[in-house]
């Protein structure tokens, strides 16, 4: 059910769209259809379950709920019509569609509204004409190519004479309606894993000629279970050894710790020798690979580290692979080549990225696929065995034919027609080094067994069920590479010995872990906006303006772009979105737009990117894959950009919560909360720039043995004072070497900053005025990068890097780039660790990090905004006797936080402290959220922060000029408006204020004078329509979240609520004892340093107590308005 509340809020919505004669009938269905979608995900969001469609949860839904026939006829009429009204722009959109849609809706919530609602016209809805044609479902044909369905539920399993088994799952199809499918091995394991309100995609499938609507497998029929929930090629192929297949194999391979050794190594400089060949046919071995080595260097490094003799067996092997391969590449057959091409199939539910892709002019259909395999190669007649007991000969490993042959499953679903071989190249070999791989149907289900099995599994994890780790054993595991023995007798151990604490700390970290990748996947239950990475292939281009996430129709600028690093400039169109989500540093996804207005970003090759710059004009771009084809970007066709997501950080996470379960045990104790941290003798410091309290802090950081947590509230100097002078004291002890990590590029571009402030103040002894630190990241993570190791990889001769690697004690990196490059910690051994911007930092994302290191000191803010999680919250929280000794309530919280909560409980007292001295907000602004959150314990560093507010003039003739100059705190009362999200009143109030300090500023005015702040991108939009186009350059109009870790001189928020309903999203809420925190609320008004201006319907905020104190604080120490 619905509260009232809730319903009224849709209800109000329904009624005002349906009744807005301004919008065209098209653009009124799609509206509605948007509600709709809302309300389903709103009617579905306490499911513990993850759908991948909306189609899917409207089934669910109807079975769930027993729907009336009519109504689950109606809302999947309603699905229909919008989704092809979505698609075809010359759909002739009438008012009967609108009333069906209407009524549709008005029926859905009445089976969930408990009571009755004025807002529901029983007469008008009867008078109401909704008569269109009803869908027509397919039933011609013996053989269909295709169907998507959705699992009701699962039906009768029979067994015939000869012991073959016959199951049955009763679907629903937009197409076909309600549908049985019948199926055998090999999908036979299907049955036992699937799910009620699951989505198959069903290929080559037989009708049944004598029962209705009933539908069989036969030879050539592929059923791919979730196929929005994309597997990685190579994922998949090492689950099949020469003796089978085992889907198991994957998950032992998430839990695997990386390091750097020789062979993987080898493969990768092997790998991007067969690239410059390719690229010049003439290159010279020792350029070659003193390049490849420049581009992971820390690779080599560790390995010289560990096995210096290892690296010249490294170069000869890999000589051998060259010279071989500079004679394979001569006879190549192609007219283009694109190396490390990426494709994703949503048929398939598969996604990959390639070596090398071939292509031919006169024969566009014509794609060969070239997979380079550096290992020991079978021999050229090896033959693999089918499931029907046929041999074939394809001389090839068969992990290495399956990714062949899924290679091949990606490239039939982005290129329609498409012809070409699919080939396993043997580096190592003479003898037939290029191997075909037949495209065999029998192995294309062979490997969607195993991928469905994958997804499922996944599922089960996520969901709580863990007993696919009762058969990690050697007894029940079953088919395993030898070289994974260790690594499962190793989880055997932990799993089945360890104490119930860290089992059960691993099972639920695991279950969350995956329950984030589902929703960055399929977006979030309960939140329309956070949509997925699916939405790339789901989603209209309109929809996705509409959400603020993609900047279309971009038209490269060849001449200014730059295609040696692949810096590609786009210049805006009329087209283009003024407002995006997209920001600089983001990653997205970059595909042209065929044929006009024609986007199909899964038929054709994906452009993987980061943004280096985005301005009203143009946005500027970097590849990743610093190998594209240039010719891609020949044509004159528009671009689009989306965001993008990397999957491998499940990996990492996996890897991160298993290698603290595998620590030792007085390390993971500490870390864990279980143990009292311990401090050393109290150290002598020289520090001239803190004040006392910051040096007592200081003092009893170092003295800390494991670790020490500083709180930082908003201003007082975390990164600028304390972790800079944290680092030169740990730097002044002879051979310690230092760990500096941040959790956003931002953030470690400001560590650096202040370590480069200790050059400039002599503080330490520095040889040549250097204080020596190596940054770790990509070339794309900064521009700021002299100290950065991939950039210095491109200048310094290799042997010199290295010693400059070897002898430098202190590095900088992101939380990510560190656990991206592990082979930092087999070539250095870290004393110490300072992290910063540590309360936004998942406790999984650190925690394998921190048992690498000898102590740790973490820098945060628990009452200012949490790290981000898509996922729903409630799915997060845990109540679990184990965890009540380490305090973890909520898994989507910071290690920092609960780590503050065991030493506030068990009164470790000496392990934490408080930075009390602030120098960012004014006094007057200071006060409400020192006293409201921060127990009045926050005082003001200077006394200009004393200041009287003197810089607008209260004698003057505009009227919004004298309001600005009455207080440095203000309030403007707007009255609720109709819209969801958006407020036009606060928008048109918000520019006039803008408009004044702009012209009282004049030259002074700059990026840093003023910071709007707005809960929603809608209302951000809304804001910028109204501010003229020469001050938007200098204004930043964004969410708060987008705010955090920044100041302005000025700050104004438009809290465009409208509505009770609005008001819960607006709020992020903590308690810590008996002070309740409204986290967001905190960021943004210590966001400003000189004045705080603030618009919102005082009504509906008032329902809040915190919002009720504010404002009463406002109207007696500030001023208060009406707009």
């Amino acid at each position: 059910m619905i509260n009232q509340e809730t319903a009224e809020h849709f209800l109000n919505e329904i009624n005002t769209i349906f009744e807005d004669e301004k919008l065209t009938l098209r653009k009124k269905l799609l509206s509605l259809r948007t509600i709709f979608r809302k309300l389903i995900i709103k009617l579905t969001e306490s499911e513990k379950q993850y759908f991948s469609s909306v189609f899917a949860r409207s089934v669910y839904l109807s079975d769930k709920y027993k729907f009336p026939e009519v109504l689950t006829t109606k809302v999947r009429t309603f699905t229909s019509i919008a989704e092809r009204i979505r698609k075809d722009l010359n759909f002739e959109c009438q008012i009967q569609h609108i009333n069906y849609a209407y009524t549709t809706l008005i029926d859905l919530i009445k089976i969930f509204l408990s009571g009755e609602s004025e807002l529901i016209d029983e007469d008008k809805i009867q008078s109401l004409d909704v008569r269109i044609p009803q869908p027509k479902y397919k039933r011609t044909g013996d053989i269909i190519e295709f169907i998507r369905a959705v699992i009701i539920e699962k039906g009768q399993v029979k067994t015939y004479p000869d012991n073959s088994i016959d199951y049955m799952l009763n679907c629903e199809s937009e197409e076909f309606g309600k549908i049985k499918l019948h199926f055998r091995e090999p999908w036979d394991k299907l049955f036992t894993l699937c799910w009620k309100g699951a989505v198959l995609n069903i290929f080559s499938v037989k009708r049944d000629s004598q029962i209705k609507d009933t539908f069989r497998a036969g030879n050539n029929t592929i059923i791919v279970l979730e196929p929005d929930n994309l597997v990685d090629v190579t994922d998949i192929a090492e689950c099949f050894q020469y003796k089978g297949s085992n889907c198991l194999i994957y998950f032992l391979s998430k839990l695997k710790l990386k390091s750097s050794n020789p062979a993987a190594v080898t493969g990768n400089i092997i790998n991007y020798c067969f690239d410059d060949i390719l690229n010049n046919k003439e290159c010279n071995f020792d350029d070659v690979y003193e390049n490849a080595l420049r581009i992971k260097p820390l690779q080599i490094f560790a390995i010289a580290s560990d096995e210096p003799a290892a690296t010249k067996l490294i170069k000869d092997n890999v000589r051998t692979h060259f010279n071989n391969l500079k004679e394979i590449t001569v006879n190549l057959d192609y007219d283009r080549f694109s190396i490390e091409p990426s494709f994703i199939s949503s048929d398939y539910g598969l996604q990959g990225r390639l070596d090398v892709l071939l292509e031919f002019e006169d024969e566009i259909n014509r794609k060969n696929i070239i997979e380079l395999k550096s290992g020991r190669p079978p021999g050229k007649d090896l033959k693999i065995i089918l499931n029907d007991g046929r041999f074939i000969k394809t001389g090839m490993w068969e992990s290495n034919y399956i990714q062949a042959i899924c290679y091949n499953l990606l490239l039939d679903s982005s290129f329609e027609n498409r012809t070409g071989t699919s080939q396993i190249l043997y580096s190592q070999t003479n003898d037939e080094p290029l191997r075909n791989a037949p495209n065999v149907i029998q192995k294309k289900q062979e490997a969607m067994v195993i991928r469905n099995e994958i997804v499922a599994y996944e599922r089960q994890i996520a969901e709580g069920n863990f007993s696919i780790f009762d058969k990690f054993n050697k007894d029940e595991f079953g088919i395993l590479p030898k070289f994974d023995e260790n690594n499962l007798s190793a989880f055997e151990k932990f799993y089945n010995e360890s104490e119930e604490i860290l089992k059960v700390y691993f099972q639920n970290y695991l279950s969350f872990i995956l329950r984030e990748s589902q929703s960055l996947k399929h977006g979030t239950n309960g939140s329309e906006s956070s949509k997925g990475f699916s939405s790339l292939w789901k989603d209209t281009i309109e929809d996705k303006e509409n959400s603020y996430a993609v900047l279309s129709h971009l038209q490269l600028i060849k001449e200014e772009s730059d295609f040696d690093n692949f810096h590609l400039i786009f210049k805006r169109t009329e087209k283009t979105p003024d407002v995006t989500s997209f920001r600089k540093g983001d990653i997205g996804v970059l595909y042209r737009i065929k044929n006009g207005n024609v986007t199909e970003p899964l038929k054709q090759q994906i452009l993987k990117c980061s943004i280096r710059e985005i301005g009203n004009e143009k946005i500027k771009v970097s590849l990743r894959n610093k190998q594209a084809n240039s010719k891609l970007l020949d044509s004159e066709e528009l671009w689009v950009i989306e965001p993008d997501y990397i999957d491998a950080s499940t990996r990492n996470l996996f890897q991160s919560v298993y290698r603290l379960m595998l620590a030792e045990d007085s390390k993971r104790n500490i870390i864990l909360g279980l143990k009292k941290p311990e401090f050393e003798k109290t150290v002598n410091i020289d520090n001239y720039y803190l004040n006392q309290p910051q040096k007592e802090i200081l003092v009893k950081a170092l003295s800390a043995k494991n670790y020490f947590l500083i709180q930082g509230p908003p201003g007082t100097g975390k990164t600028a004072y304390m972790l800079k002078a944290l680092t030169e004291e740990s730097y002044k002890k002879d051979n310690s070497n230092i760990l500096l990590l941040g959790y956003t590029n931002r953030a470690v571009d400001e560590i650096c900053i202040a370590l480069g402030d200790i050059a400039s103040e002599k503080i330490v002894d520095l040889k040549d005025n250097q204080f020596d630190y190596l940054r770790i990241g990509s070339k794309e993570s900064t521009e700021n990068d002299s100290r950065l190791i991939a950039r210095l990889a491109e200048t310094m001769e290799i042997r010199e890097l290295y010693k400059l690697v070897k002898k430098t004690r202190v590095f900088v990196s992101t939380v990510t780039s560190a656990i991206t490059n592990p082979e930092i910690f087999q070539i250095k051994k870290f004393n110490i660790a300072i992290i910063d911007e540590a309360s936004q930092i998942l406790e999984p994302q650190i925690a394998g990090i921190l048992t690498l290191v000898d102590k740790f000191i973490m820098i945060g803010d628990e009452k200012q905004l949490p790290a981000v999680v898509v996922q729903n919250q409630k799915n997060a929280k845990v109540d679990i006797e184990h965890f009540n000794k380490i305090h973890l309530t909520n898994l989507s919280g910071s290690l920092f936080e609960r780590l503050i909560r065991c030493c506030i409980a068990n009164g470790w007292d000496n392990a934490y402290c408080m930075l009390t001295h602030q120098a960012r907000m004014q006094e007057l602004l200071q006060e409400f959220p020192n006293t409201r959150f921060y127990e009045g314990k926050l005082q003001i560093m200077y006394a200009k922060q004393k200041a009287p507010w003197t810089q607008f003039d209260s004698k003057s003739d505009n009227k919004i000029e004298k309001q600005l100059s009455s207080s440095r705190i203000l309030f403007y009362e707007s009255k609720p408006e109709d819209n969801a999200k958006v407020h036009k009143a606060e928008a048109e109030k918000v520019a006039e204020i803008v408009q004044t300090i702009f012209d009282k500023y004049g030259n002074d005015f700059n990026v840093r004078t003023v910071g709007i702040i707005a809960p929603y991108r809608a209302q951000c939009t809304e804001i910028y329509k109204f501010i003229p186009k020469h001050i938007t350059e200098y204004v930043t109009v964004d969410t708060v979240e987008r705010y955090q870790g920044s100041q302005r001189d000025i700050i104004i928020i438009s809290f465009a609520i409208n509505n009770l309903y609005e008001l819960k999203n607006l709020q992020s809420m903590l308690e810590l004892g008996d002070t309740k925190v409204d986290r967001k609320l905190n960021v943004a008004i210590t966001r400003a340093k000189e004045q705080l201006i603030l618009l919102g319907v005082a009504d509906v905020l008032s329902y809040s107590p915190i919002f009720s104190d504010l404002i009463s604080f406002i109207k007696t120490k500030g001023r208060y308005y009406s707009i």
